[in-house]
């Protein structure tokens, strides 16, 4: 679906007229945002009514204003927010291409170096879980508080230090760090927010999954992140959100339908047993969002004893591409 369609004056390149590093790009249904020195989140366009742009960003429905007057987009993150002048660019600007990070092929290390490394994952790996305990169940679009703060200041820490790391010696491999430093540098990367380095490290840990090195989950779990950041649903329905009562829900699915087969595929237990629900931590239901759609409903119940047709077909060459080289 475009729903930026060609007339809208929306699609292109555009700068904010009070911070020259913060740009904005929309084409066709995904919008691009950057500032800081990197993308800072990408959300898809469901929907355009008038000046009303209604958004899919990280599995949740999201309204953003936007209004073009000539060269000038006036535009606001929510109807109450503050408005944002930004002016179009006349060329699109290589920031805002979403490419993965390229990374060096992996090459013998001293023994000493590695042993450094080790330590050094390990440690950032026991901050990065403190955090996320001490955080709860949050999930992004809600209100952040001091402990949230911190986590997103130990992610950004830890990040910045895996990115700096990968870049120099290529991806922490189990074959060379050992598993607990290859599971380490696979939780930092699934934590951040750094989308070229997650679509650089989805072919990776394809990779290295397997008898001797990671878990089969990881993949799934790094590649589902990765859509859902990319405002796209999931595919293996491992991300979840929490309702304000606590009970878990599973963030949107691209085939709900074919859930059971494309699990299976990987061998993931199937959404429809209780082992699942026990993972999610909720009751004799799983209740799957029916967020990000063209008009948004509430959240539908998926009982346990409910089977699902296999008809996962159309999706087997999408897993492929999500795990690529590109958004």
């Amino acid at each position: 679906m475009l729903a930026a369609p060609a007339g809208s004056g929306l699609e292109g390149a555009w700068r904010d007229r009070a911070d020259s590093g913060h740009l904005l790009g929309i084409e066709g249904s995904r919008v691009t945002e950057y500032r800081g020195g990197q993308i800072l989140r990408v959300t898809k366009i469901l929907n355009l009514e008038a000046s009303r742009l209604h958004v899919c960003e990280f599995g949740e429905d999201a309204y953003r204003e936007a209004k073009v007057l000539g060269d000038r987009l006036l535009w606001r993150d929510s109807a109450e927010g503050p408005e944002t002048e930004f002016h179009r660019l006349p060329v699109w600007p290589a920031e805002l291409n979403l490419q993965p990070l390229r990374l060096p092929e992996p090459k013998p290390l001293p023994f000493n170096r590695v042993v450094e490394i080790q330590r050094e994952l390990s440690r950032r790996l026991k901050q990065d879980q403190v955090t996320i305990r001490r955080r709860g169940t949050k999930i992004p679009g809600m209100a952040l508080d001091s402990v949230a703060l911190h986590q997103i200041q130990v992610s950004g820490e830890n990040t910045a230090y895996l990115r700096s790391l990968v870049l120099e010696l290529g991806w922490i491999d189990a074959k060379r760090f050992g598993y607990p430093t290859a599971i380490a540098a696979f939780l930092i990367v699934q934590h951040s927010l750094d989308l070229p380095l997650m679509l650089a490290a989805i072919p990776e840990i394809e990779k290295s999954t397997g008898p001797l090195g990671l878990s089969g989950d990881n993949y799934p779990l790094l590649v589902d992140r990765t859509r859902l950041l990319q405002g796209e649903r999931q595919i293996y329905g491992t991300q979840i959100g929490h309702r304000t009562d606590g009970k878990p829900f599973v963030l949107p699915i691209a085939d709900r339908q074919g859930l059971d087969e494309i699990r299976g595929i990987l061998g993931m237990i199937p959404p429809t047993e209780l082992e699942y629900l026990r993972v999610l931590g909720g009751d004799d239901q799983v209740r799957f969002s029916e967020a990000c759609q063209e008009t948004a409903t509430s959240t539908a119940v998926y009982r346990v004893n409910r089977t699902t047709p296999a008809s996962a077909s159309a999706l087997r060459n999408s897993t492929t591409s999500a795990s690529g080289s590109g958004p």
